[in-house]
């Protein structure tokens, strides 16, 4: 979905499907440990619309083994947004979005108890945490203010909202792998993602019907005084409650499920799926409730929106495909994704192209390039494209430990008759020395 101001707040959907990447890595890459560095870059071109929008990434990522059962990864983040405010709202030299941090651990355990566990299955944990940052968005208030003659209008207001949010998630994955050597060989996941983003908004500034514009603590001041001004208190006992600061928190769990065919050892299929649950509803979660405090039944229907809700895409389930085709140290990978909003919002959709190169046995180099696409309920699409790019560095395992020498071999004497003539040097018997002769 699409900010107020034309950015797009997938910051807590990020930072979950991340952190689950990061688990599924661990499961994945079985005793490898390594340390990587990503960078990305995406924008938003303007349209008719919307205004233009993007963001720069970099990330540090890595992973150690514990031993054969516990294998450990990290990885941090950072997203620094490129917002390009509406020219049309007068707060637009204020509009702003802070860099956002994420971190997250997570750790894969292969079961050992029986039935050839350890061969087949594997169990993701994951944490992840993004501490608060702060936007600055434009918005509209609607509400009525009465004049010195009793007569009521109604009017819209520019106001510049702040949010500051942050997000939580954990996770539980489980993995099973046929992981045999035959020309057709599977791997299954199911997971659980919750994600918690907590946000505190509050108007930092408002425009007055005269045009003028006030700070919160101004207007609060003023109407502080409404003994003095009695065609304010209507318009205050309206406007105060919206001046305070708001808190709103959202849990959003995502259940996820993927498959994924390898085919002759070089092609690999995959297919996923991923439903969400909220424990209210997104659309109403933020100022989107107390807009309607502000607003009288006179006033035209859909005259003015308030707020940019709790920064989250309030999706209702994802699908996604792909395949990837190993060409020597090559790998390219083509994917495709579609995901739907809630109540008929509108859809998103994706294509992707990822290339991953075995330099050698130490550094691997990937990139990869895509496009998107949003779409509203009312069918117009918003395109975005972003590319990425990452190094990874491989430490040398550890050498194997020596085999213990074997025991001492009888004396010679022992392994023949007597004349020299053993029966392995004939090439005979079981290539053990025989036992020694009785004297």
């Amino acid at each position: 979905m699409t900010h107020p101001n034309g950015t797009r707040h997938i910051g807590a959907r990020a930072l979950a499907w991340a952190a689950l990447a990061t688990s599924v890595a661990a499961a994945r890459g079985a005793h490898a440990d390594y340390v990587g560095l990503t960078g990305g870059l995406s924008r938003t071109p303007a349209t008719a619309d919307f205004p233009g929008s993007g963001s720069t990434s970099l990330g540090l990522n890595g992973a150690y083994d514990l031993n054969e059962r516990w294998g450990f990864t990290g990885n941090f983040g950072v997203t620094r947004p490129h917002a390009a405010p509406s020219a049309e709202t007068i707060f637009a030299a204020k509009v702003k979005d802070s860099s956002a941090f994420a971190l997250g651990v997570g750790a894969s355990w292969i079961p050992g108890f029986g039935w050839n566990a350890a061969e087949h299955w594997s169990i993701d944990f994951g944490l992840g945490f993004s501490p608060r940052s702060v936007s600055q968005s434009g918005t509209t208030i609607a509400f009525e203010s009465t004049g010195p003659a009793g007569k009521t209008t109604a009017y819209d207001a520019e106001a510049l909202l702040k949010s500051a949010s942050s997000s939580a998630d954990l996770g539980l994955g489980v993995n099973y792998d046929t992981n045999g050597d035959s020309n057709f060989e599977t791997s299954l996941s199911i997971g659980l993602w919750p994600n918690r983003v907590v946000s505190t908004q509050s108007i930092e500034e408002i425009q007055t019907k005269d045009g003028k514009t006030q700070t919160a603590e101004q207007v609060q001041q003023q109407c502080a005084n409404t003994a003095k001004k009695p065609q304010l208190a209507k318009t205050c006992k309206r406007l105060m409650p919206l001046l305070k600061a708001q808190d709103a928190a959202i849990v959003t769990m995502p259940v996820m499920v993927s498959l994924s065919e390898t085919i002759y050892s070089d092609t690999t299929v995959s297919v996923g799926g991923t439903w969400y649950l909220y424990n209210k509803d997104p659309n109403e979660v933020g100022y989107f409730t107390f807009a309607q405090q502000g607003k009288q039944a006179s006033a035209p229907k859909g005259s003015a929106s308030f707020g940019s809700g709790i920064a989250v895409a309030p999706y209702q389930w994802a699908g996604s495909a792909s395949v990837g085709h190993k060409l020597g140290p090559l790998k390219l990978t083509a994917g495709f994704g579609f995901s739907k909003y809630l109540e008929d919002a509108g859809n998103y959709r994706s294509l992707a192209l990822k290339i991953a190169w075995k330099i050698n046995d130490r550094f691997r180099f990937n990139a990869a390039v895509s496009n998107q696409w949003d779409t509203d309920s009312d069918g117009a699409s918003t395109r975005s494209w972003s590319v990425s790019g990452g190094l990874r560095y491989t430490f040398a395992p550890p050498p194997e430990p020596e085999a213990p020498a074997e025991a001492d071999a009888p004396a010679a004497d022992a392994a023949t008759d007597g004349k020299g003539e053993g029966k392995d040097d004939k090439g005979e018997g079981d290539g053990k020395p025989d036992p020694p002769k009785s004297p």
